[in-house]
């Protein structure tokens, strides 16, 4: 059987930028309150060999598992835009909420993010986005 690939964010610090960016979430007085009541969604694990326990523990023989760190340079619009299509989805999940998100928190929610961003660039006007991420090549082993 050939092995399958895996690739994820890696740890609990995955994007800084994003981190930064949700971190202002906490912060502001419009949306402090109900953010407060967010529950993060996602699964990590701090080292490449915690992810390859886990898979070996699921009956996998894991043939590469490696961490590593990747930079872009990207403009504000741009990275606003790849946080638009992964990590939003889970920020702004009602079921991640004790609360009922209304459309006023969901817009705010999104101005002080995208904004963040555009606090994050440097004087060339790029922000560097940076992802870690983990990389797993593993097969099931047959019972």
């Amino acid at each position: 059987m050939r092995g399958r690939y895996v690739q994820a964010p890696a740890t609990s610090r995955y994007c800084p930028n994003f981190l930064a960016a949700v971190e202002q979430l906490s912060r502001s007085e419009t949306t402090a309150h109900v953010f407060s009541t967010f529950k993060s969604p996602w699964f990590f694990l701090e080292s490449p060999v915690d992810y390859q326990n886990l898979f070996e523990r699921q009956g996998f023989l894991v043939t590469h598992c490696s961490t590593r760190e990747e930079n872009r340079a990207l403009s504000p619009e741009q990275v606003y835009q790849n946080f638009q299509v992964g990590a939003e989805n889970g920020y702004l999940d009602p079921e991640n909420y004790s609360v009922n998100l209304s459309q006023e928190y969901v817009d705010e929610f999104r101005c002080i993010v995208r904004e963040a961003f555009y606090t994050q660039a440097g004087s060339d006007g790029l922000v560097t986005l940076k992802f870690r991420r983990f990389y797993l090549v593993a097969e099931k082993i047959a019972v």
